[in-house]
């Protein structure tokens, strides 16, 4: 039984993405992964159900929110947190690194 649901969950998941090839650009002409899965449920008639993330969301589409979440993994890194402050002392002095 646990393979079946598993390849239903599969066929659901990849069928998100034909919803996200007809959806429309939006703010930013990004492509809103909600309005394809608002399709989804209109055109499907199936439900959704979603998780209320707990932690720290990080903007990836986003330059300087790929760069925060970059820089927050490297500090909860003990082997390198020591040398990414260093690195980033050099860059505010101005020193050459």
């Amino acid at each position: 039984m646990l393979a079946t649901k598993i390849s239903y969950w599969n066929e659901i998941f990849l069928e998100i993405f034909d919803y996200i090839k007809k959806t429309p650009s939006g703010k930013g002409n990004e492509i809103q992964l909600t309005d394809a899965i608002r399709m989804l449920i209109k055109k499907e008639k199936k439900d959704v159900y979603a998780y209320k993330f707990k932690g720290k969301r990080y903007d990836a589409g986003d330059e300087l929110g790929y760069v925060k979440a970059i820089m927050d993994f490297a500090f909860d890194r003990e082997d390198m947190r020591e040398e990414i402050e260093r690195y980033l002392r050099e860059i505010a002095k101005g020193e050459e690194v």
